[in-house]
């Protein structure tokens, strides 16, 4: 029986969101080109090794049947995180394969291309990644042999990975969601357990802080 008052603010530890999306989604986002406001935070633990279907750009009116190429057998994974950097390209970064990946690859929907680029400092999976407003990427916490804190942002223009400020709880399976500010918020997941906190980082200061709001609150 649910005791909890409706008058009460309920604490809730959250290990991910919109797993259903994740699952019945995920291996179409693995190499489709979505809208930023829905694919920007979004995980996918789809390992793409097959054709796919790729989405029309423009609000997903249409889902367009085609064939997408292969990964490269040596960068198939999962529990990789994938972000649009452009309209037609997207950024699969680490993941698991055997073990925890530090390598990072871009697909080019224009030309149906897979393209290595540099490889992060730590190999990481069940991370959280997000497109900051200047175009850069911010990769943040997942498991290697343990949860872990660090962060690190990828240049797109630059093809470097430079490391960002860590956050004070290690943790994996978690989300990163950019805020009107610019800032990034993340919340959840897990360490040794699910974990109901929120830590948000300003790319300005390389900073993290928790909110006022923090833990999670939901009615």
């Amino acid at each position: 029986m649910d005791t909890h008052s409706p008058d009460e603010p309920r604490v809730t530890a959250r290990i991910s969101r919109r797993q259903a999306i994740q699952r019945a989604g995920g291996m179409l986002a693995a190499v489709a080109v979505v809208p930023e406001a829905l694919a920007q935070s979004e995980k996918t633990e789809a390992v793409p090794t097959a054709s796919r279907s790729t989405f029309d750009p423009e609000g997903l009116k249409n889902l367009t049947p085609g064939p997408v190429n292969t990964l490269p057998s040596k960068q198939s994974r999962c529990m990789h995180t994938v972000t649009p950097l452009t309209e037609s390209k997207l950024l699969i970064v680490g993941g698991e394969r055997i073990g925890p990946l530090s390598s990072a690859i871009i697909f080019e929907a224009s030309t149906n291309d897979w393209t290595p680029v540099a490889s992060m400092k730590t190999a990481r999976k069940q991370h959280a990644a997000v497109r900051l407003p200047d175009g850069k990427v911010l990769v943040v916490g997942g498991a290697s042999q343990s949860p872990l804190s660090s962060a690190e942002i990828y240049d797109p223009e630059t093809n470097r990975w430079s490391p960002a400020a860590s956050m004070k709880t290690p943790r994996c399976q978690h989300t990163a969601t950019l805020m009107p500010n610019g800032h990034v918020m993340v919340m959840g997941g897990s360490n040794t357990g699910p974990l109901a906190g929120i830590e948000v980082y300003d790319p300005e200061a390389d900073r993290w802080y928790t909110p006022e709001s923090s833990p999670m609150m939901s009615a």
